[in-house]
């Protein structure tokens, strides 16, 4: 296989649709020997910011010294760029091995894998080839049926901001959606949540954690903006003071999200210095959400 018949695989597979469940995936995963079993993870959902979320977590694992694997979508320009490692898109020779390697088992089942459900297994097999220390893993649609909630618990789930989305899936209303994002908490696992919620999502939250055994982390949402120019984002959060790229105080709020989940990770052994948070911060970066790409005059760009 060639990189552009891995492209036009992909193109092929897009146009037969997609269908949400596990099952599909399961056994895909199953015919691959399981990749994603010998990788940790940090599996981030939301309706709004959980890109940024990802991006800050990843900027910071980096800066603390662990290779590190970063799942997204969708891509910009290429697919390559929905799967990185220590902050570069995979080579077109790592893609096109590890869509070779899904391809022979996916064509092997009868009920045939949806595009997303190969990408993220692409995603895996290149992982794992890579060596990877963790992988900060963004669900791509919900979160209960998403290919990525394949994983066993992760080292934490994050769930950034929730609002209506994709309501013709995940349904019409805040609480039927909060309860497909809340399908990424596993028995015993640990979620970080977004506490800037619209009015009961948190208890909701709380309630689905109380029930699977999980244990609820809520961010401090004390915190004060210090600064504000087109270079990013001052802030203070207890008795640190943090520097963002990223433009507006949501963004804020999402790094104050970012930075509890790390804290999680800490409690789990992992090692991550406070300078390594203040560099991962002020180093993070996301292509096309109010990207200044030059200032006289000042051009910004941005996906919406």
């Amino acid at each position: 296989m060639t990189y552009e018949e891995a492209l036009q695989y992909f193109a092929h597979i897009e146009m037969m649709g997609s269908h949400l469940g596990l099952d599909r995936m399961a056994e895909l995963l199953r015919r691959l020997g399981n990749p994603q079993a010998s990788l940790r993870f940090v599996h981030v959902a939301g309706t709004n910011g959980k890109g940024s979320t990802a991006a800050l977590l990843d900027a910071c694992l980096r800066q603390a010294g662990y290779r590190v694997g970063l799942y997204t979508s969708p891509h910009l320009v290429r697919y390559n760029e929905r799967f990185q490692i220590q902050g570069e898109p995979i080579s077109n020779e790592a893609l096109t091995a590890a869509t070779e390697r899904v391809k022979a088992a996916a064509d092997t089942m009868e009920d045939a894998p949806t595009q997303f459900e190969l990408l993220t297994c692409v995603a895996f097999c290149c992982f794992q080839a890579a060596g990877c220390d963790i992988v900060v893993l963004e669900v791509g649609l919900g979160g209960r049926f998403d290919a990525t909630n394949a994983i066993d618990a992760p080292e934490a789930a994050v769930i950034a901001s929730i609002s209506l989305d994709h309501t013709a899936i995940l349904g019409d209303t805040l609480d039927k959606i909060a309860f497909e994002k809340a399908g990424i908490v596993k028995p015993g696992g640990r979620l970080v949540l977004y506490p800037w919620q619209a009015e009961g999502i948190v208890e909701q939250l709380r309630g689905i954690c109380e029930e699977r055994g999980a244990e609820l982390i809520l961010p401090d949402t004390r915190y004060q903006v210090l600064e504000e120019s087109l270079a990013g984002t001052v802030f203070q959060a207890g008795e640190e003071t943090l520097r963002t790229p990223f433009l507006g105080e949501h963004q804020v709020r999402n790094a104050i999200t970012a930075r509890t989940a790390l804290e999680v990770l800490r409690r789990r052994g992992w090692r991550i210095p406070d300078g390594a948070i203040r560099e991962g911060f002020a180093k993070a970066f996301l292509p096309a959400r109010m990207e200044v790409l030059a200032t006289a005059p000042l051009c910004l760009l941005d996906g919406g």
